[in-house]
């Protein structure tokens, strides 16, 4: 008797805290359909980086990706949206980049060197020029809910507290390319996924439900980066020549 009074209560407490509903953050950025990027032109690009190779690195989602959570907020708009503060990102899985043969440097991208508008790749490329960087990794998360088989979607809400006891199932999957600054060669593509699951009448809070999506995306993150790990000896054997 006593689990089913307890369960109402913690909802009610919950509501009158003002914190009933979560927003899931904005979805991945499209790696494929952005304008710039033709097929012929695409079978015309070279590899033109110098070895060893300084790289940068930036995240970017949808436009209107936001955390209201964390405070978190991307910059720029148009085709994509770029990610200058960290939200996911350990400092143990950037070192493991840096610390790879053949490479010089991991610069990230920040909104000194970035436009205020995107409209291609080519804008990330200038970014990465300007810092003087070889190479440029771009990545993105697509990170969904789902309960009682019905998928939430990127800037949707939905009510905290009141949901049944469901498994809610959170799955991202992390996407990266790495592309020549000079000529917009794509040396490789990487990805990885990462699932949890839990029960929804755990989630009463807004912070319970975001900290639950950031394991997930860290996971996801940190296994594209053993991806990215393995991915770099064969570009350095093919290309460092």
């Amino acid at each position: 008797m006593k689990r089913l009074i307890v369960l109402p209560l913690l909802i009610v407490i919950c509501q009158l805290a003002g914190c009933a509903s979560y927003v899931t953050p904005g979805a991945a950025a499209d790696l494929t359909g952005i304008e710039g990027y033709k097929v012929r032109e695409a079978f015309e690009r070279r590899p033109a980086a110098h070895f060893p190779a300084h790289v940068a690195i930036a995240r970017i989602q949808a436009t209107g990706y936001r955390n209201d959570n964390d405070h978190v907020s991307a910059y720029g708009n148009g085709a994509y949206c770029v990610l200058t503060t960290r939200e996911i990102e350990q400092d143990e899985d950037l070192a493991r980049l840096v610390n790879l043969p053949q490479l010089a440097g991991l610069a990230p991208l920040n909104r000194l060197v970035l436009p205020p508008r995107f409209t291609s790749f080519d804008d990330l490329r200038q970014a990465a020029a300007a810092v003087q960087a070889d190479m440029l990794v771009i990545y993105t998360l697509d990170t969904t809910f789902r309960v009682r088989d019905k998928d939430i979607g990127p800037l949707r809400t939905f009510s905290l507290g009141v949901l049944s006891r469901d498994q809610a199932t959170v799955t991202t999957t992390a996407s990266a390319a790495i592309f020549d600054t000079r000529s917009g060669f794509i040396y490789g593509l990487a990805e990885a996924t990462s699932s949890r699951d839990k029960k929804t009448n755990a989630w009463l809070t807004e912070d319970v439900v975001d900290d639950f999506r950031q394991q997930t995306e860290r996971e996801a993150f940190s296994k594209l980066i053993d991806e990215l790990v393995k991915l770099w000896p064969g570009i350095v054997a093919q290309h460092a020549s």
